[in-house]
């Protein structure tokens, strides 16, 4: 009876950069799903409900602000966005956060960067607890002083 991973929906196309990102994940012990194109997103995340997505900004043949927008519509549980990108054009990285992401990182990716954006919005996102986890309330000690 442990708690799950938490899993992370990776959507890259640069395969060199998906392997990198995906196994710097999994050696953090996060379960990893990849794409390799935007075409199956909105099904994969109804389907998984991850606890986080990765989504590179210039898929071929999906327009990703929409993807993003969709996937902001979808029924609860919200999937909170990281998105990569090798561009910083300013009204790309605004339109992208207007949309919902809640990040936006650059490319060539810094894995460090990118493992503590990825742990402080996992922070804030309740992972999935196993149906047969019971939980049990720890006791609380006060600390008693004599005055």
């Amino acid at each position: 009876m442990k708690q799950e991973k938490a899993s992370i929906l990776l959507i890259e196309n640069d395969n060199l950069l998906c392997d990198l990102i995906q196994l710097s994940l999994e050696q953090e012990g996060y379960s990893v799903i990849v794409l390799r194109s935007g075409k199956e997103v909105l099904n994969t995340i109804e389907r998984v409900h991850p606890n986080l997505v990765l989504l590179d900004i210039f898929l071929p043949q999906t327009q990703t602000i929409q993807l993003i927008e969709q996937i902001q519509q979808l029924p609860p549980p919200k999937v909170n966005i990281i998105v990569l990108s090798a561009f910083s054009f300013r009204e790309v990285v605004q339109k992208a956060l207007d949309a919902g992401a809640k990040e936006y990182l650059l490319k060539p990716i810094d894995t460090v960067l990118l493992m503590q954006r990825v742990g402080k919005l996992l922070a804030i996102t309740p992972l999935p607890i196993e149906k047969e986890q019971k939980v049990i309330e720890k006791p609380v000690f006060r600390t008693i002083r004599n005055k």
